[in-house]
């Protein structure tokens, strides 16, 4: 198990949200009217809707359940209502909980340091993960890679600008995805989304003019879609356990515009979560394989497409612990590359 034994069976207690929503909208999910709740009642569910901020997660849920959520009618989804006890420790103990419960938790309202601090429980009881940061620069991160990253296998930055960025990164885990460098074409960004276990996304990512309620008003940064889109690509991946939206500020949009946001972006994470569940592309039986020859190398590759989320894999020329080669996620963009014999060096790397 994942977690400290601190809870046996039961969740901490949470705060029923204050809001009352009876409109049939948000029909398609379930509310919890007790402080606490036991993991037999929580087994049936899929995804968990925690707030760690009560004001900010009730100005969220006016948003988020006056959208349209039929869409969601074949998956379990529980509101648990506001954390009592926010604590670093708590959240991230409560998270790991119900990652070893197989729910995944979106966490609204969130800090860094709740992010860090499950990091640091992963890695103390000895489970390697990878995670991902969406943040326009990543030096308030850097405590994290330089501690425990031998259980951190991997760490993704995605939306980095460069004029906010200190210097590169140091750590030879860590992978930059600088704003610019996938603006043209966002979608490639999605392999490097697809095998993180868990996600944070500090708000303050996204630019001023499309997101008011940042601390930083920074005039660039991520468009209002691209930061759904990121939700999503996150929600579709292969391993997702947890997501963690940030704090934001308030009073500062009457009009609720801010909150409709970030209710569109957990909209979007849950649209990826379902859509992953119909493509069942864990097995190479259900995609199908691509075989590309570079010539004068003896070098073959062999590529898997998902006919279903048209996802791309190439598989990876080391055996792993099932006697199975390794597929590791990539773009169409490079397979066609290697198609013209410009093999990307991304995947020169795992070929060498």
């Amino acid at each position: 198990m994942y977690f400290c034994e601190k809870y046996s069976n039961m969740l901490p207690e949470f705060l029923p949200c204050s809001l009352s929503f009876e409109d049939s909208k948000s029909a398609r999910i379930n509310f919890s009217n007790h402080e606490k709740i036991n993991d037999l009642e929580l087994q049936k569910y899929e995804i968990a809707i925690i707030g760690l901020n009560p004001i900010l997660s009730d100005l969220f849920r006016h948003k988020f359940y006056s959208l349209s959520l039929d869409h969601f009618r074949m998956l379990s989804i529980i509101d648990l209502g506001n954390l009592k006890d926010v604590s670093d420790f708590n959240v991230a103990n409560t998270v790991m909980h119900l990652m070893d419960l197989k729910i995944i938790p979106i966490l609204i309202g969130s800090s860094l340091s709740h992010f860090t601090q499950m990091h640091l429980q992963c890695s103390q009881v000895l489970m390697p993960h990878r995670f991902a940061l969406v943040s326009d620069n990543m030096s308030s991160i850097d405590n994290l890679l330089i501690s425990h990253s031998m259980f951190l296998k991997e760490f993704y930055s995605i939306g980095v600008q460069r004029h906010l960025q200190t210097s590169d990164s140091p750590h030879s885990i860590s992978k930059i995805l600088y704003l610019s460098e996938f603006r043209k074409k966002l979608s490639n960004i999605e392999p490097f989304t697809r095998n993180v276990d868990a996600a944070f996304f500090d708000l303050n990512a996204i630019r001023h003019s499309d997101f008011s309620a940042s601390y930083n008003s920074n005039p660039s940064g991520l468009f209002s879609e691209e930061a759904s889109s990121i939700c999503k690509y996150f929600g579709s991946g292969d391993k997702t356990k947890a997501i963690f939206i940030s704090s934001w500020k308030t009073a500062h949009d009457a009009s609720g515009t801010n909150e409709l946001l970030i209710a569109q972006m957990v909209w979007y994470f849950i649209e990826g979560y379902g859509l992953k569940k119909t493509d069942h592309s864990n097995h190479k039986k259900n995609l199908t394989q691509y075989i590309v020859e570079i010539k004068n190398t003896g070098i073959q590759i062999n590529f898997y497409k998902s006919e279903i989320s048209g996802k791309w894999w190439f598989e990876e020329p080391v055996i792993d612990m099932d006697h199975s080669n390794v597929l590791i996620p990539c773009t169409y963009d490079e397979y066609l590359n290697t198609v013209q014999e410009q093999v990307p060096d991304r995947i020169l790397e795992y070929l060498n």
